[in-house]
């Protein structure tokens, strides 16, 4: 902020004298966003994942902070959290008094909370034998599926035995 005075004075001796301040901030606030630590396996949140906007500005002020997310509307706050499963794209930005802006980084983050969903099909080929009995060995499939973050393992079990890691099928019995 700067103190201005101006004086003047006409041909005849009067003088008159008045002020004003110039406020002047040409420079944007800070901002940093800190991401809660990942909850769950390979950097993925498996409950919503919060982020906290930090800002300042020492000349004006801080006016608004907002976040957007995956490219929609700016909305107002310095804290956000996503429990959508998916990937996700977050932007914060900081205002000051005097219309400076800046905007952090996107942050991105990766969130399932929904399990996979086993599936060991035992539907074969119709029984071979007589009274729905088999008679030759019969192959199980194994198609468990997982919409969001992926498969990342799958295992079979006969009887209780030792779970065994099948590629897609994999002879059971």
């Amino acid at each position: 902020m700067y103190n201005l005075t101006a004086t003047a004075t006409d041909k005849a001796g009067n003088t008159a004298t008045t002020g004003g301040t110039i406020r002047l901030d040409t420079t944007p606030p800070t901002l940093s966003v800190s991401p809660s630590t990942p909850d769950g396996s390979n950097n993925w949140y498996v409950s919503p994942a919060v982020l906290t906007a930090t800002d300042s500005d020492a000349t004006s002020g801080i006016a608004s902070t907002q976040y957007k997310v995956d490219g929609g509307a700016w909305q107002n706050g310095a804290t956000f959290s996503e429990g959508v499963d998916g990937t996700h794209s977050i932007i914060f930005r900081a205002t000051d008094v005097a219309g400076n802006a800046t905007t952090a980084a996107p942050v991105t983050v990766t969130v399932d909370h929904t399990p996979p969903v086993p599936d060991a099909s035992m539907n074969p080929a119709s029984p071979n034998g007589s009274n729905g009995w088999y008679v030759a060995p019969v192959t199980a499939t194994a198609n468990s599926s997982d919409a969001t973050s992926g498969l990342a393992i799958q295992a079979v079990s006969l009887d209780g035995s030792t779970w065994n890691h099948p590629s897609p099928s994999q002879r059971m019995a």
